[in-house]
C-alpha cells in the first residue's frame, strides 16, 4: 500500500462534506457538526485513504458499518434475488433501509391503495 495514513486530512474530510451535500451518505440525515470520514473500502482491508475511497456519515452509521464493505453493508439489507419490485416498492424499501440503519426511533408507515400491486 503506498498511502500508510489512516486517517483523512481535514482538507479531505471537508471535501467529502461538500461532496455528500452536508448528509451522512448511509441514512441520507443532515450530517452533525462532528461527522466520520468512512472508508468505503475499509482500511484493515487494503482500503486507502483518499477521497475516491471515503464518505461522510454521521458516526452512528459509520459505527454500525464498521468494517465492512460499503456492498456488503447495503447487501446486509436487500430484497430476495427473485423479487421484482415495481418502482414504488423499491423507493419504500430504500427509505425503509435508511430509517433502520440510521437507528432512528420513530414508526414507519408505508400505505399502498387498491391496485398498487401489492
Amino acid at each position: 500500500m503506498t498511502n500508510q495514513r489512516r486517517r483523512f486530512t481535514k482538507r479531505q474530510k471537508i471535501d467529502l462534506y461538500l461532496a455528500s451535500g452536508g448528509l451522512c451518505e448511509i441514512c441520507q440525515q443532515p450530517l452533525p457538526p462532528v461527522f466520520h470520514a468512512d472508508h468505503i473500502k475499509p482500511y484493515s482491508k487494503g482500503g486507502i485513504t483518499d477521497v475516491i475511497n471515503g464518505q461522510a456519515t454521521c458516526p452512528k452509521c459509520n459505527l454500525r458499518k464498521g468494517d465492512k464493505e460499503m456492498r456488503d453493508f447495503k447487501n446486509t439489507f436487500s430484497l430476495p434475488d427473485n423479487f421484482e419490485a415495481r418502482t414504488w416498492q423499491s423507493e419504500f424499501f430504500d427509505s425503509y433501509i435508511r430509517k433502520c440503519i440510521s437507528g432512528r426511533d420513530s414508526n414507519f408507515l408505508l400505505e399502498a391503495c387498491p391496485a398498487a400491486g401489492k
